[in-house]
């Protein structure tokens, strides 16, 4: 189902934030391929509380992705793991 601007619920787990360097991007798209979604929203997870976002942007495919450049504190240099026990993607329409 497609969606505009829908908002992003990421819950992270309660150690680890520095193996994706405490950032997350947001991507949407039209197609499961990431390289063809756009970037949505960037996501900081300082701790391990829920974070949320708008997603800016329409799409039927959702995408979160751990960087390995661009975040800050990350546990190893040009390594970016991402682990999530959850996440929501909830329709604004």
């Amino acid at each position: 189902r497609s969606t505009t601007n829908p908002e992003v619920k990421l819950w992270p787990r309660n150690c680890c934030r520095e193996a994706f360097g405490h950032r997350l991007w947001a991507l949407i798209g039209n197609s499961s391929q990431i390289d063809e979604a756009k970037e949505c929203a960037v996501l900081e997870v300082a701790t391990s509380a829920m974070v949320q976002g708008i997603c800016q942007g329409t799409g039927d495919h959702f995408f979160v992705e751990a960087r390995a450049v661009g975040g800050w504190g990350y546990q190893d240099d040009g390594i970016a793991v991402l682990m999530l026990p959850e996440v929501r993607v909830l329709s604004r329409d």
